[in-house]
């Protein structure tokens, strides 16, 4: 009897631990479950990783660790400058957002308009192909695109951007026939400018319109963009050779047309 006794004495702490572990690795569980909901848990650091950078530091080539780093700061910039939460612009009167699927009815509309057609890759591009590109531009690296809205208002146009090599970028905007005679070109070109001048590695922005389009040229002038010439023959629109007339902004000089007037 003293011996069974003394069995069951030897098993009750044991049976306590194991009630004991249970009841904490349930806790811990449902700690990090709760934790994870909210967003806030954490993996436990166990020096593992670092020691694993640490190694591959030291047999990595130098030039490769280099442009490992080139990558991972590239991909920062790419999540964060362009990231579908921002920028937001806005002059007080006429605001510019990243395109988001509400402006795809906007670009039907555009594609019906014979002059937006012709001269905004809508003559041979399905708009839901052409939303599809600019929409994403920014994760790709290659730009962006901007529905241009009245303060709280739906899309009356898009300025768009483009990267080109050597920190050149090309800027285009269009807008519906409801949106225009009212300054926005202008003040959304100011916008966009203002914006891409901001990026890391510009230095030039440049844009293009037809001879016969005075108007966008005008919005150019009074931007700040200084007519550079015309490009004889330059491209082909709707299956014709056109020339074009070219205009440039450098950094600094985006608010010398600031005082021009509206268009």
């Amino acid at each position: 009897m003293r011996k069974q006794l003394t069995q069951r004495q030897k098993a009750r702490p044991q049976r306590a631990a194991d009630r004991r572990a249970g009841t904490g690795q349930s806790h811990a569980g449902s700690g990090r479950a709760e934790a994870s909901r909210h967003g806030y848990w954490r993996a436990p650091y166990d020096g593992r990783v670092g020691r694993a950078k640490t190694f591959l530091r030291a047999v990595l080539p130098p030039v490769v660790a280099s442009a490992a780093r080139r990558v991972r700061r590239r991909l920062r910039f790419l999540g964060t400058a362009l990231s579908s939460q921002n920028p937001s612009l806005s002059d007080g009167f006429v605001e510019l957002r990243l395109i988001d699927r509400r402006d795809l009815g906007a670009i039907k509309r555009a594609a019906r308009d014979s002059e937006i057609r012709r001269r905004f890759a809508l003559l041979k591009t399905e708009p839901n192909e052409y939303f599809a590109r600019y929409r994403e531009a920014p994760a790709a690296g290659r730009g962006a695109a901007f529905a241009i809205c009245d303060v709280g208002g739906e899309c009356l146009g898009l300025a768009t951007v483009e990267k080109r090599d050597a920190g050149r970028v090309e800027l285009g905007y269009w807008l519906l026939p409801e949106g225009r005679g009212r300054g926005r070109a202008t003040r959304a070109l100011r916008l966009v400018s203002r914006w891409a001048l901001s990026q890391p590695g510009v230095a030039r922005l440049e844009l293009a319109t037809s001879p016969e389009n005075t108007a966008s040229q005008r919005v150019a002038e009074r931007s700040g963009f200084r007519r550079e010439g015309v490009l004889r023959s330059y491209h082909v629109v709707d299956g014709c050779r056109e020339d074009a007339v070219f205009f440039s902004l450098l950094p600094g000089e985006l608010d010398e047309g600031a005082g021009r007037g509206d268009a």
